[in-house]
């Protein structure tokens, strides 16, 4: 997840001068104040299942009446009952062990102490299933036994653990909650705890809240083990990496700063002296590092991150605790400060890996008693990269880049300590400005709909304006009127993960893929944000109804989404949303038929506004495609960051449904470096120099990195209709820039007895009638109407066919789609991949490379100028775990080359989902024919009812005609004059002839949308 860097970030200012910003009101004078105020903290400990400060750890007993059921496969093999499991913990536990079992359930009974390794005490009764049944387990800690009871039975006594000398060791639940879970459906009621004299300490009826019982039970379990590790790891200068935990050196900045919070959320709930332990202990391994800036910018954030939270949260306990063997006597929380601001302002070698590069640009940080701040201001707005001078800025990345949450990092650390240090201040000043003039800004634009070029993984994560905004709203006093950066986008970032839900609880795999699905906290952030700060009841039924129950009973996220986020209200319906949503400057549109996520079809089509390098990938009108299975796929792997896969495959356009131009003049250059030339698209460049990282004003309409997207967007609950441009995407030398590559999609859904039917119709224009390419990637291989050849490297072609047109079937686990090609009348058909399948292609790192591994072929041009189709090898990848999405196969159809012309070449395609049917041939879905058809119309006929007419050129059409001998009952006519009216007229010798042609507002009885669309019967 590394960025590249430009080799400027210093420049003059234009029209703005890098002022000082100061913030809109003052910091607040006590703590808790980073994300949380106390009151927040006591709402959510007031939710939570503590045991009440009677509780009898001496000995008591435990009661309820447990319905077990027989569940879905994918419950977990170890389901909590009654707290969890954790080794590290001094508690009781109950638990499911089995999946299923022949009309019992199989429990776990268990006593654990973090002194002894093992069990005190364990027992694996059984108990009926669907069948009320009274548990009871009875503990004495004074005389170091426990029983338990199942239904009217008698007691069974539990074998105690021993010493060496054969004595029972001693344990009592001093870490004990009271959380009940159990599975989905199953019930938890007449719950009661007595002490040993029979006095009742609780008593319930039924567990009311069980969501946060079953994420208290893993929170506490997993910050047991947390604590556990912790206080095992060596405090080092420079920790191990393994376990994960210890890794506060080079670990990832998210579990370096997730670590704090557990810790020291867990004793503010609790008070633990065991938590406090390892959370000081944690602070001890964090001064140690050095130098401070080992791990880059990465590691640095996470650690500033870290300490600030257990300074604020921790506050009270640490003011007055000194730091064991500090030679100056400092306090823990001065100890804290100090780390901070030498964190930040660390400088290495290389300069442009540190913290305070991400804040400052190139210059160091002024860090005296009174001042702590970027040695001058950084230009924050209307920065030219041209302009020689010396101001640094980090203008370039408020697009993208890690410097949003390197400043995101920085800003909690020094919000933190900035009452007891107001030298700080100023930094927090900039900060301020870099989010309202610089990140804000860039995203307001960007994410007006709420989506992000870079995909769902990174548009999450990028994107965590949520927590942000709590940050700064929290830190400072209560304005008069709105929040601090009040908008309507931060709240719309949910929905591309609402309309991008496919059938397995994943997103299309669009831009740089990390393994990242619906339980990912962010999408639930995400969708409370929303739901908090714009009262959206769609976005709170999406946590509710589709986030919620996808975790799992071993999800300790909603403790944290109580606690940021506490929505509020009744859930709206999901089916009440319409099923297709544009986002604009993104350029996404997505489409669905369903709100029924597990039998949904969805199609995604991506064509945005700019072009950018880092996370977003060269796949301007693309498309992809979904039914209960990935189908049409975004292929590659996301392994490492600029490695050979990634540069010369996985982020180019070939690995993706779109269009490729092969010019073997043209060369594909990152910096000085020559890549793959894949035929695809390519960075902007301007006096010389590549713009990979754009500026807020380079990506404005007529700026350099600007592209035209979707121009066309149209919904109603038949149908969806989209055009992109991705006409300026390409080099100029082979593409037309105004009109070179317009993509139409027409998603129908109208017919309730049949799967929705895609069309997507591509006008090219090439230079010097260089010829176009269609793409489509699958996972297996596909399966093709005609006989086919093998060539060389993985290469298969299908037999010329004259005047048949081309179909494939292509299937993945339940879903296949059959794809059938209308245009080229007499295409070109191919497809290349494959992994194990008997034959060879040359690699492009033959080390560790397997020479069967044909599916990422790329050209790569030789020294003689001449080029050879390689594989370039995908790296063993940590990032991407789920592989459904890296494919396999790749279908190219063209216009055969001997009948390239100097126009337009046009690629017409219907697209139908159905269940797989298991068979190996090409399966006829619905049926689509190419109709005869005026030189400007492409037409076609779906299942012998709809015409569905295109226009083939540029400008508005006046008039299509096409030939049919029936008259159409459903007649879709796109590319027409916006708003004008239109008459149908049939006529020919035979009647078979019909024309929709512009006509007055007296003689029309059509009228076209201002989309330049019309439907009848639709």
């Amino acid at each position: 997840m590394k960025i590249r860097f430009i080799a400027m970030l210093a420049a003059t200012a234009c029209a703005a001068s890098a002022s000082a910003q100061v913030l809109p009101t003052s910091i607040r004078s006590s703590h808790p104040y980073i994300l949380g105020h106390q009151e927040d903290f006591d709402r959510l400990k007031a939710q939570i299942p503590l045991a009440p400060a009677n509780f009898p750890y001496q000995g008591g007993v435990l009661s309820f009446t447990f319905t077990p059921r027989t569940t879905a496969p994918n419950s977990l093999l170890e389901s909590p009952i009654f707290s969890d499991f954790a080794a590290s913990s001094n508690r009781l536990f109950i638990r499911r062990l089995e999946k299923y079992g022949p009309g019992a359930a199989t429990l776990q009974i268990g006593l654990v102490s973090r002194s002894y390794p093992g069990w005190i005490a364990v027992a694996a009764p059984t108990v009926p299933l669907d069948v009320p049944t009274r548990i009871e387990v009875r503990w004495d800690a004074a005389k170091r036994s426990v029983q338990y009871r199942i239904g009217d039975a008698s007691y069974v006594a539990m074998a105690w653990k021993t010493d060496g000398n054969g004595n029972r060791v001693a344990w009592q639940p001093d870490d004990q909650d009271l959380a009940f879970t159990g599975r989905v459906g199953e019930t938890i009621e007449q719950i009661k705890v007595t002490d040993l004299n029979g006095n009742v300490i609780v008593e319930r009826g039924t567990v009311e809240d069980r969501d946060i019982h079953t994420a208290w039970a893993a929170f506490t379990s997993y910050t047991d083990r947390l604590a556990g590790i912790l206080l095992q790891c060596p405090t080092l200068e420079a920790p191990p990496s393994t376990p994960e935990a210890c890794n506060v050196g080079t670990g990832h900045r998210a579990h370096i700063a997730q670590h704090a919070r557990d810790l020291a959320l867990g004793y503010r709930m609790t008070g633990s002296p065991y938590y406090k332990a390892a959370a000081i202990n944690y602070l001890d391994k964090l001064f140690k590092v050095a130098p401070v800036t080992l791990g880059t910018e990465w590691s640095m954030g996470g650690r500033v991150s870290a300490l600030g939270v257990m300074y604020d949260w921790m506050y009270d306990d640490l003011v007055d605790t000194p730091v064991p063997g500090d030679p100056e006597g400092l306090s823990y929380t001065q100890k804290i400060a100090r780390t901070i601001k030498s964190t930040v302002a660390g400088r290495s070698a290389k300069q442009s890996e540190d913290l305070n590069t991400l804040i400052c640009g190139y210059q160091a940080v002024t860090n005296t008693g009174s001042v702590f701040d970027c040695a001058r201001k950084p230009m924050f707005e209307n920065w030219n990269r041209f302009t020689p001078g010396s101001v640094p800025t980090i203008a370039p990345y408020y697009i993208s880049g890690h410097h949003a949450s390197a400043v995101g990092n920085t800003t909690l650390g020094l919000l933190a300590i900035a009452n007891e240090h107001p030298e700080v201040v100023p930094m927090i000043e900039t900060a301020y400005a870099h989010f309202e003039k610089g990140f804000m800004k860039a995203r307001s634009r960007i994410a007006i709909d709420g989506g992000y070029p870079i995909g769902y993984a990174y548009g999450a994560s990028s994107n965590q304006f949520g927590e942000r905004l709590l940050l700064w709203r929290k830190a400072m006093e209560l304005p008069v009127g709105a929040g601090y950066f009040s908008n309507d986008w931060t709240s719309k970032l949910i929905y591309p993960l609402i309309y991008g839900l496919r059938a397995n609880n994943t997103f299309p795999a669009l831009g740089d893929n990390f393994s990242f699905d619906v339980k990912n906290a962010l999408v639930g952030e995400l969708a409370l944000h929303a739901a908090v700060e714009k009262q959206d009841m769609h976005a709170l039924a999406f946590y509710q109804q589709v986030v919620r129950p996808a975790r799992g009973t071993k999800s300790r996220d909603e403790i944290y989404d109580r606690l940021f986020y506490p929505a509020a209200g009744m859930p709206g319906e999901l089916n009440e949303l319409e099923k297709a949503r544009h986002f604009r400057q993104a350029g996404q549109v997505l489409m669905r038929d369903s709100w029924d996520f597990s039998n949904a079809t969805l199609l995604e089509f991506k064509s945005s506004s700019f072009i950018s390098q880092n996370h977003q990938h060269l796949d301007q009108n693309s498309i992809s495609l979904s039914y209960k299975k990935p189908l049409l796929l975004d292929s590659g792997l996301y392994e490492n960051y600029n490695s050979s896969h990634f540069n010369n495959y996985y982020t180019r356009t070939i690995a993706h449904n779109s269009i490729v131009v092969f010019d073997p003049r043209e060369r594909f250059m990152l910096g000085t470096k020559e890549v793959s030339n894949d035929g695809g698209q390519w960075f902007k460049s301007q006096n010389g120099v590549q713009i990979t990282y754009p500026t807020i004003e380079e990506i404005q309409p007529g700026a350099v990195n600007h592209l035209d997207g979707i121009t066309r967007f149209e919904n109603t609950e038949k149908y969806t209709y989209a055009v992109g441009n991705a006409s300026k995407a390409y080099a100029p030398s082979k593409l037309d820039q105004s009109q070179g590559f317009v993509r139409h999609v027409l998603f129908l859904r109208g017919d309730p007895t049949r799967k929705p039917v895609g069309i997507v119709f591509d006008r090219v224009q090439t230079i010097d009638k260089l010829g176009a390419t269609f793409l489509l990637h699958s996972a297996n291989v596909p399966a093709v109407n005609a006989s086919t050849s093998f060539k060389h490297g993985g290469r298969f072609e299908a037999a010329a066919q004259t005047g048949e047109d081309r179909r494939i079937t292509i299937r993945n686990g339940e879903g296949m789609v059959t794809v059938q090609t209308l245009l080229p009348a007499e295409a070109d058909l191919a497809y290349v991949g494959g992994q194990g399948q008997g034959y060879s292609c040359p690699q492009s790192n033959p080390v560790g490379s397997n020479a069967q591994d044909c599916r990422f072929m790329v050209r790569e041009r030789q020294a003689d100028n001449d080029y050879v189709w390689r594989n370039f090898t995908a790296e063993p990848s940590n990032q991407q775990l789920n592989l459904e999405d890296v494919g396999s196969y790749r279908v190219e159809i063209s216009t055969p080359a001997g009948k390239l012309g100097s126009g337009p070449q046009h690629f017409l395609h219907v697209m139908s989902v159905g269940d797989n049917d298991g068979r190996s041939d090409v399966t006829v879905l619905d049926t689509a024919k190419r109709l005869d058809s005026e030189a400007n119309t492409a037409a076609l006929l779906l299942n012998g009812q709809a015409v569905i007419a295109f226009n083939r050129d540029n400008a508005p059409a006046s008039s299509l005609q096409w030939q049919t001998m029936a008259a159409p009952k459903v007649l879709i006519a796109a590319g027409l004059i916006p708003g004008a009216k239109y008459r149908l007229d049939r006529f020919g010798t035979l009647g078979d002839s019909y024309r929709l042609v512009q006509t007055t507002e007296a003689l029309g009885n059509l009228r076209s949308s201002p989309q330049g669309l019309i439907a009848i019967g639709y």
